[in-house]
C-alpha cells in the first residue's frame, strides 16, 4: 500500500453516485449528470521592457450544461421551464436539445449560465419558445408528420438555440443581458424515403444512401426561425 492511500476496506468521501438536477426541473426529468464551468477572464498589461506587469480577474461566470432522460411513457416533453431567457435553478437557459433514439427514450441536454456580478434573473429578458411539440416516451419521434408508406424515423435530433448578448461594466464585470434570434434546427434518419411535411422549415440538406450492406437511408435537416415572446 502506497503512503497516502486509504485504508483497504474503507471508502473516500469523493462525491457520490447521485447526478444533481441542475436546472431543478423535477418531475419526469431524470438527471444523468451535470457540469459546471467556473470562468474568469484575465486582464494583463506589460510595461516598459514588454514584460507583464500587472494582472486582474475579471466577469467571473459559470456555464453549466445538464442531460435529461425524460422517462414519461406518453405524451409530451413539459418545456415550459426550458424557454431560453428563463432562469431556472438560478441558471439562464441558453438552450436544449432532444436527442430521440429507436432503442431508448428521449435526452434531453439543456445548457445555461450565470454571472457572479448583476446575475440574470428570471423577469425581464426575451424569451424563445419551441414552436414545435416534442413527444415523450419510448422509441423515435416524428418530428414531421411522414405519409411515407414504407419509411421509418429510427434517430432525430431536435435543437432550440438563440444569440444570447452580454455587456460588462465599467469595471470589466457582468452588467446585463438579452436573447434575440432564436431558432429551430431538426435533423432526422429515415429507412426508406420518407415523404414529410416540413412546411415552416427551410430543408437545408437531404442526403440518401444506398448500401450493399444495409437498406436504403434517408437524413434530412431543416431550420426555421422562432419569433420571440411579447
Amino acid at each position: 500500500m502506497v503512503a497516502g492511500d486509504p485504508v483497504p476496506g474503507t471508502d473516500v468521501a469523493v462525491g457520490g453516485i447521485l447526478a444533481t438536477d441542475i436546472f431543478s426541473l423535477g418531475g419526469d426529468f431524470e438527471p444523468q449528470s451535470s457540469g459546471a464551468d467556473t470562468q474568469l477572464t484575465r486582464a494583463a498589461a506589460q510595461g516598459g521592457n514588454g514584460d507583464e506587469v500587472v494582472s486582474a480577474l475579471h466577469d467571473s461566470k459559470v456555464s453549466v450544461t445538464c442531460p435529461y432522460l425524460y422517462k414519461a411513457a406518453s405524451g409530451n416533453i413539459a418545456v415550459t421551464s426550458l424557454y431560453i431567457g428563463k432562469v431556472s435553478g438560478g441558471y439562464h437557459i441558453d438552450g436544449f436539445q432532444v436527442a430521440y433514439s429507436n432503442t431508448g427514450w428521449p435526452m434531453v441536454t439543456v445548457t445555461g449560465h450565470n454571472h457572479t456580478a448583476n446575475p440574470h434573473v428570471d423577469v425581464g429578458m426575451v424569451e424563445i419558445k419551441p414552436v414545435l411539440t416534442l413527444p415523450a416516451g419510448f422509441g423515435c419521434a416524428d418530428l414531421f408528420a411522414d405519409t411515407g408508406a414504407a419509411s421509418s424515423c429510427v434517430s432525430a435530433n431536435y435543437t432550440l438555440s438563440a444569440t444570447h448578448k452580454d455587456v460588462q461594466g465599467k469595471v470589466g464585470n457582468h452588467l446585463a443581458g438579452d436573447n434575440m434570434n432564436g431558432q429551430e434546427v431538426i435533423t432526422a434518419t429515415y429507412y426508406g424515403v420518407p415523404t414529410l411535411a416540413t412546411t415552416g422549415y427551410d430543408v437545408t440538406s437531404t442526403n440518401l444512401t444506398d448500401s450493399n450492406a444495409d437498406f436504403d437511408q434517408v437524413a434530412i435537416s431543416a431550420t426555421a426561425a422562432v419569433a420571440r415572446e411579447v
